[in-house]
């Protein structure tokens, strides 16, 4: 079984976890981006975009992506779309499942469909038990 992890701004504790199962690491280009959607938020529309058409330039030769971040979703969701037998596991070390059921927040379609290409989730967040 061959891993990919992907992030933009991967945490510490979820890179050194796919260093120990020895995934392939690609850090994505888009830290700065996801830094300005949080002053400028009219720019998260576009970031769905951004990512598919890195998606299309982006080789997967693996059969798991490990996921870190919620803004990662978007790019892994493109990715398992062109590659149906993409497993996608997410790593929950944030609060969006928390604060998606705790508002009551539809989610916008694009995030639903992020999110409904999750084949797993790994949390120990205490928020997120379900």
């Amino acid at each position: 079984m061959k891993t990919l992890f992907l992030s933009h701004n991967p945490h510490e504790a979820h890179l050194n976890f796919a260093k120990s199962i020895d995934a392939r690491i690609k850090i994505l280009p888009f830290n700065n981006y996801v830094n300005l959607i949080k002053k400028v938020h009219f720019l998260s529309h576009f970031y769905p975009i951004l990512c598919f058409f890195y998606s299309l330039f982006l080789k997967v030769n693996e059969n798991v992506l490990l996921v870190d971040g919620g803004s990662s979703l978007y790019l892994a969701s493109f990715l398992k779309i062109r590659k149906k037998n993409l497993k996608l596991i997410y790593l929950d070390g944030d609060l969006m499942f928390y604060y998606l059921l705790k508002n009551n927040i539809i989610p916008r379609l694009s995030l639903k469909s992020a999110l409904g290409n999750i084949d797993y989730v790994l949390s120990v967040s205490e928020h997120n038990k379900c």
